[in-house]
């Protein structure tokens, strides 16, 4: 069986509840035809309620996305590694960005447009209207420090030259 939520002009598809469990933002919901007493409710909100988030990754790792999705709803956290992932917090619920770098990279910061705003990897801030967020990893540099020692007979001496390579 499947489930599709299509939510009126001025309002949007906050998830689906199954037995009371939720939410389960995957649109549509499908569910196998022999499950039984399973009860699936779709919920949606006014616009004026909720403000889209939209969490983006520059480089490797991961960022939870914990937020309030509803007026009475618990925290809900979400893990992503994705490009545009989205999410509808509740308008100035707090929403919470926890970023964790993959294997030879380090976290550079929370980004909004092209400003930083923070060099914490938990970075909260009120979800007062839409907003865009980038959490930007860097690839670890391994620097290599060459020193060449050259005798140099004219003037009978050594002369040292440095390099690095990145």
């Amino acid at each position: 069986i499947t489930c599709t939520a299509e939510p009126q002009q001025d309002y949007v598809f906050i998830g689906w509840w199954n037995n009371g469990k939720g939410p389960y933002t995957v649109n549509p919901w499908i569910t196998q035809a022999d499950t039984t007493n399973d009860y699936v409710t779709a919920r949606f909100a006014s616009v004026d309620n909720v403000k889209k988030q939209t969490i983006n990754i520059s480089g490797s790792g991961t960022v939870d996305i914990d937020y309030q999705y509803s007026d009475v709803s618990k925290l809900r956290t979400t893990k992503t590694t994705a490009q545009n992932t989205f999410v509808n917090a509740w308008k100035n619920s707090s929403v919470t960005l926890t970023a964790e770098a993959f294997a030879n990279y380090e976290f550079d910061g929370w980004y909004e447009g092209g400003t930083r705003v923070s060099t914490a990897a938990t970075y909260s801030y009120t979800a007062d209207d839409a907003k865009t967020i980038t959490a930007k990893f860097k690839n670890k540099v391994n620097k290599l420090a060459v020193s060449v020692l050259n005798y140099n007979p004219e003037y009978d001496k050594f002369e040292e030259y440095g390099y690095e390579y990145n």
